[in-house]
């Protein structure tokens, strides 16, 4: 059984087809651990810090999911706070290419109780694992602030 899932970005519709494979439920998809891909910053992140993340694929994310990813991290993504939606960060650019994504933000609000980096990730990676694509590496930089640090694992 197939069925299809519409999108609307920027005003355009698009459709994605997404194949049950036969006895392939839910269970039955390879989650992606954030814990062995990502690790928390080191420094502390504050208001007006600029980040890069990259992440890396086993296979190509096809144009679709590219298109979906890329309105996911520029607009629409928050996450719930105090019975809030918070959006923490201004994307400033984003880039990808067929086996990885690379974009960096400007972070407009920083939470001190949140890791908003970790839950932009998870849902990130929710997302592609529902479509059979493996996050093989994030990494995540800071690039400007009180301190620079690296936040990066390897999944193997």
């Amino acid at each position: 059984m197939n069925s299809i899932v519409y999108y609307a970005i920027e005003g355009k519709a698009f459709v994605r087809f997404v194949t049950k494979r036969r006895g392939v439920k839910m269970r039955d998809i390879i989650w992606d651990d954030i814990d062995k891909l990502y690790s928390p910053q080191r420094t502390v992140i504050r208001t007006g810090d600029q980040i890069e993340i990259t992440l890396t694929f086993d296979q190509p994310i096809g144009e679709i999911n590219n298109r979906i990813i890329e309105q996911f991290f520029s607009a629409s993504w928050t996450y719930p706070f105090k019975r809030r939606y918070v959006r923490p960060f201004i994307q400033s650019s984003f880039t990808c290419e067929e086996y990885s994504i690379y974009t960096k933000f400007i972070i407009k609000k920083k939470n001190a109780e949140t890791d908003e980096i970790r839950l932009l990730l998870q849902d990130t990676l929710d997302f592609l694992n529902t479509d059979y694509i493996s996050v093989k590496r994030i990494k995540v930089e800071v690039c400007s602030g009180y301190d620079t640090g690296e936040g990066t694992k390897t999944g193997d």
